[in-house]
């Protein structure tokens, strides 16, 4: 991910510019802003599918009453 114009590099962990005047404070703080989005938008598609799979389950237990109703009455 680009945090300027792509003079960055790599300085243990720490991104270093060896352009003078660039601020990468704002440049991280748009990055991490971008990345807690991202979590965000995860997160409510995960919420989404764990709720998706728990309806899923309650059917699932309302068909096998009904399967187990049908045959108690079938003997």
């Amino acid at each position: 991910m680009r945090l300027c114009c792509g003079c960055c590099r790599r300085n243990g962990g720490v991104m270093a510019c060896n352009s003078p005047g660039l601020s990468h404070a704002v440049s991280a703080e748009l990055v991490v802003a971008k990345l807690q989005q991202q979590l965000r938008e995860k997160d409510l598609k995960l919420t989404d599918i764990q709720l998706e799979a728990l309806t899923s389950a309650h059917q699932l237990d309302h068909l096998r009453d009904a399967m187990n109703r049908m045959q108690v009455r079938l003997s």
